[in-house]
């Protein structure tokens, strides 16, 4: 397997420099900031000739230098090629079922302990009517909700807010 072969390359190459451990995490940390840099020219955060060919090689390169001071992380803790590539299966399965799970949870909106299919709900302005009057409640697929809140605050604005 190619990746076999890679992989006792990279083993063998990170013997002769003889670094530390500490010092690959840097240089990962290191790469992993110019792949970051790259893709930030396609987002916006920063200058892009647009040259879009030029940033997709300069990704690659930057990907496969990320790709390469990880494994030599892994070899120095003596983690086969295998394994490894067992352990991302595993996450990949993880992975999935999380997605599925957002992607559920995106598709219906729970009132009352009710679950409803629409992805928005109207929000009334307060009224002076009494409170058992239909402007008073919020209506989601024909199930009625007593409104909670009045408006819409920022997470900082919330008292519950911890900063998380």
């Amino acid at each position: 397997m190619k990746l076999d072969r890679i992989y006792k390359e990279i083993k063998e190459l990170g013997i002769q420099e003889s670094s530390t451990i500490s010092e690959d995490a840097c240089k990962l940390f290191e790469e992993m900031g110019e792949l970051v840099q790259e893709i930030n020219k396609v987002t916006g955060k920063k200058k892009f000739d647009g040259d879009i060919e030029k940033v997709k090689i300069n990704i690659r390169e930057e990907s496969a230098d990320t790709l390469q001071n990880l494994l030599l992380i892994c070899t120095k803790f003596d983690i086969s090629i295998d394994d490894l590539l067992k352990e991302v299966v595993k996450k990949n399965k993880k992975w999935k079922g999380i997605v599925q799970s957002k992607k559920q949870k995106s598709n219906s909106l729970t009132v009352n302990g009710i679950k409803s299919k629409e992805s928005y709900k109207k929000i009334t302005k307060p009224s002076t009517k009494s409170k058992k009057q239909k402007s008073d409640f919020v209506t989601l697929d024909g199930v009625k909700s007593k409104k909670v809140y009045k408006k819409i605050i920022k997470p900082s604005e919330d008292p519950r807010y911890n900063g998380y």
